[in-house]
């Protein structure tokens, strides 16, 4: 059984890592890292009930405020994704899609992004939280089962949001994706297979590697390339899961090459992160970017912040933006298993993003005021 077998490589591997880190009892038995394993393991144990639109059974409710689960077949499996409504929701909302890290689901997602609070507190866009295959996302080089097995994560996706489209009215011209780790490796991807779909994209802590880049510059030399798009890219230089420079101790690289056996052959060789340093600056260059480097001063941070530096691409294609901040580790919000921040407090942290993508719309590249 699957899901029993990542219950049992979750816990044990956070459970290492800590007493690695020497942070046993100010980790996993937090108050948050409790909430996040029950969360994952009730989940996996039992994804609830949800409603599979299969083109045979005809959903005619209509989508009050609230969780909303469904489920939409495909050639790996039925893909379960949840759309949250907030309360008091605009004429003609946005759409955010926020996709999750390794191992995790769409639930665990739910908190531990703050898109959901952040959706109640605007009412501007509804929130899509879709679950990855087996906990991953195919971001080429990351991450594990999707990767393996080489499932169209973007072909998911993209019929995900056509069929959104019959369930509830927004804006299709103003659709985002938000990632975090290996849901940035995706997020990253759709960035150029899916700009047709996407207004913008925000990256956390993970950055258009080898594999990423090698794809998109074929797309580009082959004229497949859709639309320039705005990126706005996050990292920490002391992320050690995937590491601002080209060489570091890359914690969870060696956790896939320790368990490589398992997931079919799964070894270090695949599993290529190069400093994530030059995510950035490919996304410029994907988006004809010219080669002067902005430093940004138009975002107010407090006193809780702890970013090194914001820099940009300002002249780029069609008007779009390429940004990126930097900040201190691969959690650059609050830390779900420890409470501590990661650079940016969580509020801050999906202010900072929303006000990013929130300017730009497909029918128009360059960003509102």
């Amino acid at each position: 059984m699957y899901e029993l077998f990542l219950i049992l490589l979750i816990v044990s591997l956070h459970l290492e890592r800590n007493v690695v880190l020497g942070q046993l009892g100010r980790g996993f038995f937090s108050e948050n890292s409790v909430k996040v394993y029950s969360t994952l393991i009730a989940s996996l144990l039992n994804p609830g009930e949800y409603f599979l639109l299969d083109g045979q059974s005809k959903f005619s409710e209509s989508l009050e405020e609230g969780m909303h689960s469904f489920a939409i077949p495909r050639p790996e499996k039925d893909r379960l994704f949840d759309i949250y409504i907030p309360p008091n929701l605009q004429e003609n909302p946005a759409l955010l899609v926020d996709f999750h890290t390794v191992w995790f689901n769409q639930k665990v997602q739910v908190f531990f992004s703050g898109w959901k609070e952040k959706a109640d507190e605007t009412g501007e866009f509804i929130v899509v939280f879709p679950a990855g295959y087996k906990g991953s996302w195919n971001g080429i080089n990351c991450c594990v089962q999707a990767t393996v097995e080489d499932i169209d994560d973007v072909g998911f996706i993209k019929e995900m949001i056509t069929v959104i489209q019959t369930l509830i009215e927004f804006d299709p011209s103003r659709v985002y994706a938000f990632g975090y780790s290996n849901g940035a490796s995706i997020v990253n991807r759709l960035g150029y297979q899916a700009s047709d779909v996407f207004a913008a994209i925000a990256v956390n802590s993970y950055h258009l590697d080898d594999g990423l880049y090698e794809e998109a510059k074929q797309l580009q030399e082959d004229g497949l390339l859709e639309n320039p798009i705005p990126v706005l890219a996050i990292h920490g230089t002391n992320d050690r899961s995937v590491c601002w420079e080209e060489t570091c101790f890359q914690f969870w690289g060696f956790v896939m090459v320790y368990f490589g056996f398992i997931f079919d052959g799964f070894l270090g060789e695949e599993t290529v992160f190069t400093g994530a340093k030059y995510g950035w600056h490919r996304w410029a260059e994907l988006n004809n970017c010219t080669d002067d480097i902005t430093d940004i001063d138009d975002i107010a941070y407090s006193e809780y912040h702890d970013v090194n530096w914001i820099q940009g691409y300002k002249s780029c294609a069609d008007g779009v933006e390429v940004i990126q901040i930097q900040n201190t580790r691969h959690h650059s919000n609050e830390n779900p298993f420890n409470g501590k921040s990661g650079g940016i407090n969580m509020k801050d942290y999906n202010d900072i993003i929303w006000d990013f993508l929130k300017r730009w719309s497909r029918e128009e590249s360059n960003p509102t005021p």
